[in-house]
């Protein structure tokens, strides 16, 4: 009983952080210039790890956060790594 009181009384506030939603924001906010790579890259690895885990994402959605010069970097970088 209790607990589902706790729900009723934090569900309206609880925002599930691990979301392709949460995800897309991060991308977009990258897009519009308004987020540093490393801050970039920190945060994408974070959720999308709890994704790829979870079987909700594909690493190629990271690419479109970045500029084309830094994702042909990217790809050139994970060829050579193979």
């Amino acid at each position: 009983m209790l607990q589902n009181d706790l729900r009723k009384l934090y569900w309206p506030q609880n925002k599930p952080g691990n979301t392709m939603s949460a995800l897309d924001g991060i991308v977009k906010e990258a897009q519009t210039g308004g987020m540093d790579l490393n801050v970039y890259v920190l945060k994408f690895s974070s959720i999308s790890e709890a994704l790829v885990n979870g079987h909700a994402l594909y690493i190629a959605r990271m690419l479109d956060g970045l500029s084309e010069d830094l994702s042909h970097k990217v790809i050139r970088h994970c060829v050579k790594q193979k």
